[in-house]
């Protein structure tokens, strides 16, 4: 594919975009509930191109509480540090994108300020790169918040697009994404359990809003459902992802040949953070109706999740 940082198609046509007969596979969370892996396996399978940048933020973008913020703001103010003769370069590049360089940044700038049905920079960007490849990935947690309007939307870009939701322990994925939030903020090792107990009693106070919004999965699910078709979703259990018989059910779903996962690789490999017995019920608790929704629409509760009445549980801080 060549590029052209004025697009070949604009969003001024109603034409389909064009991902060259693809098939496109979304993942749309959770956030810390095995992404990155997934995405690092599907990048090593020969049939999927993935983009160079792992999280694409584009319908995010567009729908949900992220729309005009987040990772679209972060890539504009990086953009504008630019030198302006890199920049003027990168404004009139055309060829096939690499990453990372200023041209590839200007086209995710470009892919965000035309928003609209076909979407064709994003396609451009997706295909980048593509070569032989017969499906299309992109694996952005963020796109679980985007609600009914988004997932319309992505399914009229790509009709034949496959959706997975993968679902982690509640408790695990809080006490996971809290760290996350911690370790962020770049606290010294030892406020580290301080400024997660803060976190915590802010989460049960109803504060760290995103992790209230990521955690409640059945309503991603509600918003899923509403729209997408039942063969064209899929939920998959985290606990339950690493092994051959799962990936195996992944590759069918998406349509793909069977392809050797690697369960030794850990993304992100972080330390063992240790949940008292007090934190993690109390946890439990604030979650319990989630948990409920979760049991009555699953069938079950995964054995290896925390349950109601939670011992002193040992959770890895870092999601593969």
């Amino acid at each position: 594919m060549i590029w052209s940082s004025d697009s070949q198609k604009t969003s001024q046509t109603s034409a389909a975009p064009d991902l060259g007969g693809r098939r496109m596979l979304f993942c749309v969370g959770a956030q810390k509930a095995g992404t990155t892996w997934l995405h690092d396996y599907l990048s090593e399978h020969p049939e999927v191109h993935v983009p160079a940048v792992k999280e694409m933020h584009y319908f995010d973008g567009i729908f949900g509480p992220e729309r005009d913020g987040g990772a679209q703001k972060r890539r504009r103010e990086r953009y504008s540090k630019i030198p302006a003769k890199k920049a003027a370069a990168a404004s009139r590049w055309t060829g096939p994108l690499t990453f990372p360089s200023p041209a590839y940044l200007k086209a995710m700038i470009n892919m965000h300020d035309e928003a609209q049905y076909p979407h064709q920079r994003y396609a451009d960007l997706l295909t980048n790169g593509a070569g032989p490849a017969t499906c299309l990935a992109d694996v952005t947690p963020s796109y679980a918040l985007i609600g009914e309007d988004g997932f319309r939307e992505m399914l009229r870009f790509a009709p034949d697009a496959r959706f997975l939701y993968i679902l982690r322990d509640p408790v695990s994925r809080v006490w996971s994404a809290l760290r996350m939030v911690v370790r962020g903020a770049k606290v010294s090792g030892d406020e580290v359990s301080a400024a997660l107990a803060e976190k915590v009693e802010m989460f049960l106070q109803g504060g760290q809003k995103h992790a209230h919004q990521r955690s409640a999965y059945s309503k991603t699910m509600d918003m899923m459902e509403a729209v997408i078709p039942a063969e064209q979703r899929q939920y998959v259990i985290y606990e339950e992802m690493f092994c051959d018989e799962s990936v195996q059910k992944l590759t069918d779903f998406f349509g793909l040949s069977a392809h050797k996962a690697n369960f030794d690789k850990v993304v992100h490999k972080g330390t063992y953070s240790r949940m008292d017995e007090t934190v993690a019920a109390r946890l439990r608790a604030y979650l319990d109706d989630e948990y409920t929704r979760l049991e009555r629409r699953l069938g079950r509760l995964p054995e290896q999740w925390t349950p109601r009445a939670a011992s002193e549980t040992a959770v890895r801080e870092d999601a593969k």
